[in-house]
């Protein structure tokens, strides 16, 4: 259930609910950060009478529980407006007219990674002409292929290197390491020797981020605090761009289930931003002070990671996913907005009525 019957904290814009990792949730009041002598941490439920309520509202910084019906937008239809994948990690995003999700990511999609003579990983945010170079892989012929601002085309087919469980944020087999003219190309172009290396995918937080789904709505908004007519949607880096949410709805949607075209995705989190979204996903120029702006208007959230801009997630079910395809968010209601702890199915869990336990 989502609290005890009757208690204020159900429909307050306060409530946060949290769960320790013996799958208990318990009913946390934000307001006691700030006034802790005033409001208790954890008031003893059902709360009847409190100076502090504040019924939730739809705005764009509220991700307190909502009905599933309320994070489809206002007309209850949300669609997928944009697709965008890359080959090799770091380099320019590319649009595409639809994607197959599986496991790991979408076909084609972040298949290779960079390393330097140190053996790190390497992206725009260190090298940043990586994102002036558009990649592209073919699944069924292996071919990959680079594209370079002056025209420049280098391709080849990739041979098949086998057992591809390489991570790009730890050790990697030397087998791993990708032949051919595509490491020399991008060397030249960064001033640096880079080796290129064939993985099974390199997205972020592995397949706890096999997706990430942004809304034009919240990108409209930073476009607004930027003061500029629009944001390009692929500074931000993310698989999935949808329609239909007002700013920031998606926040909600950590914790649930949602169905995007053919595949099931189960949102895990929050996804902080760095350095390289204030480069121009063409130039690899600093172009838009994205990090001070989410600072000032989302700095104080309450979120998985700092500085918070979209939602990343698993996939339960994979299939297509196309242009115009509509999301449709589970009955799985959202508890907090904050990553949970503990492997108990969010449908099992219980609000603690003494609400007395600190959920440690």
């Amino acid at each position: 259930m989502a609290g005890t019957v009757g208690s204020l904290c159900d429909s307050c814009v306060h409530q946060q609910l949290v769960r320790n990792t013996r799958g208990s949730v318990f009913s946390l009041c934000r307001r006691s950060r700030e006034e802790p002598g005033l409001f208790p941490k954890y008031p003893r439920l059902p709360v009847l009478e409190c100076v502090g309520f504040e019924p939730v509202s739809l705005t764009e910084n509220t991700t307190a529980e909502r009905p599933a019906s309320a994070l489809t937008g206002p007309t209850g239809a949300v669609t997928v407006t944009a697709l965008s994948i890359t080959a090799i990690k770091g380099t320019r995003l590319r649009t595409v007219d639809q994607i197959v999700l599986g496991h790991d990511g979408a076909a084609g999609d972040r298949r290779f990674f960079l390393v330097d003579d140190r053996e790190r990983m390497v992206n725009g945010k260190v090298l940043p002409a990586l994102q002036t170079v558009a990649s592209s892989f073919d699944e069924d012929s292996r071919q990959l292929t680079l594209r370079f601002q002056d025209g420049r085309v280098v391709e080849g087919i990739v041979d098949d290197p086998g057992d591809l469980d390489v991570q790009p944020y730890g050790d990697f087999r030397p087998g791993a390491e990708v032949a051919g003219p595509w490491a020399e190309a991008l060397s030249e172009l960064v001033g640096s020797r880079l080796r290129l290396i064939a993985t099974r995918s390199a997205v972020d937080r592995g397949t706890k981020g096999a997706a990430s789904l942004v809304s034009r709505g919240s990108l409209a908004r930073l476009a607004q605090e930027a003061g500029v007519d629009s944001v390009d949607a692929r500074r931000f880096r993310m698989l999935v761009e949808v329609d239909g949410l007002e700013p920031n709805a998606e926040d909600a949607w950590v914790g649930r289930d949602v169905e995007v075209g053919q595949a099931l995705l189960h949102f895990e989190g929050h996804v902080g931003r760095c350095l390289v979204t204030s480069r121009d996903p063409e130039s690899g120029r600093i172009t838009l002070p994205t990090l001070d702006l989410l600072r000032a208007y989302r700095g104080e959230l309450d979120t998985s990671e700092p500085l918070a801009f979209g939602i990343h997630g698993r996939v339960l079910r994979g299939g297509v996913v196309r242009i115009g395809d509509q999301v449709r968010v589970g009955d799985t209601p959202l508890v907090g907005d904050t990553p949970l702890v503990g492997d108990t199915p969010l449908g099992e869990q219980t609000v603690r009525g003494d609400n007395v336990a600190p959920p440690e």
